[in-house]
């Protein structure tokens, strides 16, 4: 059961539709859970599709977060780009709202997979908080030890020159000197289908277990992910703050090294997106253009 007006589904079902809005609003509404996961298979089946008539929207955003880097670099400034190809599977945004409770993020403009530019700055602030704890050790003045756990101070300068304050409405609060920009495909890619299997569902569903046992049967379920082997481009560049006195404003060989190894970590160690504890969305090691 769809519950689309009918001129509204023909014209999602239309291949040069934006499959953000196909994905969100054409599923067969079932309650059933093999209806769900027939759902997903459908709709990756739909998404491959139509990902493959915007292959001109995806070239034009990346020519024009290209000429944004080498602006940045024309006027002295740091700017970096790294073509980077994924290592296992990547997926994001399984838990926001969706018929089949498996979502996923899409690009509002292309449809695709992408890495939002807000996350790819969290994951790279927490790996340049492991890089600065790896260096200098916990005996560094900035890093608190209060036995049961490690924390870095949002004051460490780096920090705070990088990536901004945490506290905006502090009177001498700083903005992030580092912007990043989304992360796309390289070029079309293809969705896959993947499962997870819970066990104990009647534990975790409040059905009147009060411990999970064992005698459970697991009911695979199907989500849409972004295979290895497919390149993302990673692209920034440095907007220095202005005659500020708490952060030098700037960049020189040491910072893009320091940027370069956020990098690393991140790709090998922390990963994009979700089910990364479990190794989804890890990069191999990058190519970076000058």
């Amino acid at each position: 059961m769809n519950v689309i007006p009918e001129i509204q589904a023909n014209k999602l079902k239309s291949l040069k539709s934006n499959f953000s809005l196909f994905f969100s609003r054409m599923t067969d509404w079932e309650e059933n859970i093999e209806k769900k996961n027939d759902a997903i298979i459908e709709l990756g089946k739909a998404g491959n599709e139509h990902l493959k008539h915007v292959t001109r929207i995806l070239a034009a955003i990346h020519h024009r977060q290209h000429r944004l880097v080498q602006q940045a670099k024309a006027n002295g400034q740091f700017g970096l780009e790294i073509r980077a190809r994924l290592k296992t599977p990547f997926v994001s945004g399984l838990g926001s709202g969706h018929p089949t409770e498996t979502g996923m993020i899409l690009d509002r403009n292309t449809g695709l997979p992408y890495i939002p530019a807000s996350s790819i700055k969290g994951v790279l602030r927490l790996a340049h908080a492991v890089n600065i704890l790896n260096t200098f050790g916990s005996d560094y003045k900035w890093i608190e030890n209060d036995g049961d756990q490690i924390n870095l101070n949002d004051c460490e300068p780096s920090l705070r020159r990088y990536f901004g304050d945490i506290n905006t409405k502090a009177k001498d609060c700083l903005r992030g000197q580092l912007v990043f920009l989304d992360a796309y495909p390289k070029e079309i890619l293809e969705l896959k289908q993947d499962i997870m299997n819970p066990h104990n569902s009647s534990y975790y569903g409040g059905n009147g277990k009060k411990q999970p046992v064992e005698t459970e049967s697991p009911i695979p379920v199907k989500f849409l992910t972004v295979n290895s082997g497919e390149t993302f481009y990673f692209r920034g560049y440095c907007l220095p703050v202005q005659s500020n006195k708490y952060v030098d404003n700037i960049f020189t060989e040491e910072d893009y090294q320091a940027i370069q190894k956020m990098f690393l970590r991140a790709f090998a160690d922390i990963g994009f997106g979700g089910k990364t504890s479990i190794g989804y969305g890890r990069f191999e090691m990058p190519n970076i253009s000058d």
